[in-house]
């Protein structure tokens, strides 16, 4: 149980941040898309990025924090 907290709290570090630079990155480009086409652009390199990037990273954190 222990492990599950840390792993959502280390996610939600993670990914917080990178979802408030992607939201202000399409508002301070001025792109005037539609909700459903700005949620596909964000989650276009969201989710690649989690899986690839933080996801791993996270995972060892948790497995160093466990020790």
């Amino acid at each position: 149980m222990k492990k599950k907290i840390f792993r959502i709290i280390l996610t939600w570090l993670c990914v917080y941040p990178i979802v408030t630079l992607l939201i202000l990155s399409l508002t301070t480009l001025d792109f005037q898309l539609p909700l459903w086409q700005q949620t596909l652009v964000i989650t276009m390199i969201l989710v690649p990025t989690m899986v690839l990037i933080i996801a791993p990273k996270v995972g060892v954190a948790i497995e160093r924090l466990a020790e």
